[in-house]
């Protein structure tokens, strides 16, 4: 999450939106937020799927924020919390850096500055770890072997099934995303432009949560701007311009 913190502002607000493009529910067992010392609230509530009505229902609220007394919060096990697919995470951080609310070093209160993602603790973060609950169905795949499953019921040529496979390790969906909408970046520029602020928003969501890329794409981009991204993607990797990168990330096609 990017942070926009300027100098003197006695509210400065950052939001951002993490969705679930799995194909089933996320069980949340646990919430941990974190802030620095700017830091005066962070919540998080659960968001509708794109386009649905219902009401948003918060998952964690802390509405004075205290740096040096950070908590866990566990969900009760009688009170299961899902974000079932396509549904959000809004996650809202608010800091004050008015020349009253400055952390004091060797005695000094230090003057307001322009502040932005870091991890000093004279820079601000945004966080909220989420645990979450899944059933055991033996070790997990390592890097990108989860892919190899995926791409037997994939279509030959169908290199968008590639953005559809799910059960992958944040590696592996880095090393993906490199290596097709990366790889393909300079020949489909004219495809990306139109949709450069979903494209954004699902790496975002597709990094941290997983689920399927190609989902996000199809609902966040308007106006046919997915399909003609994942047109363009699909015929740079068809071609072969991107096996090196590929199989690099341990994917052979």
């Amino acid at each position: 999450l990017d942070l926009d913190i300027p100098a003197g502002e006695p509210i400065a607000r950052n939001q951002r939106t993490f969705r679930n493009y799995r194909s089933e529910p996320m069980v949340v067992t646990g919430l941990t937020p974190h802030m620095h010392l700017l830091g005066t609230r962070l919540r998080a509530e659960i968001v509708p799927a794109l386009d649905a009505t219902a009401e948003p229902a918060c998952l964690v609220d802390v509405p004075d924020w205290d740096f040096n007394w950070q908590q866990s919060y566990r969900v009760r096990a009688d009170d299961a919390l899902e974000i079932a697919p396509g549904e959000g995470v809004e996650l809202t951080c608010v800091y004050d850096n008015s020349p009253t609310h400055q952390p004091t070093i060797n005695g000094e209160q230090l003057d307001p500055r322009d502040v932005t993602w870091g991890e000093g603790t004279l820079d601000e973060m945004c966080l909220l770890y989420v645990e979450q609950e899944k059933p055991w169905t033996g070790p997990p795949a390592v890097g990108c072997a989860a892919t190899a499953d995926c791409l037997d019921g994939c279509a030959d040529g169908d290199t968008a099934c590639l953005l559809r496979c799910e059960g992958l390790d944040g590696a592996c969906r880095a090393c993906l995303l490199r290596s097709t909408l990366g790889c393909a970046q300079s020949e489909c520029l004219a495809a990306y432009a139109p949709a450069a602020a979903c494209i954004e928003s699902c790496i975002l969501s597709y990094a941290l949560l997983g689920g399927s890329y190609e989902r996000c794409l199809q609902a966040e981009c308007r106006g046919g701007a997915a399909q003609a991204v994942i047109d363009c993607v699909s015929g740079v990797v068809d071609a072969g311009t991107c096996d090196a990168d590929l199989t690099g990330c341990g994917v052979t096609r």
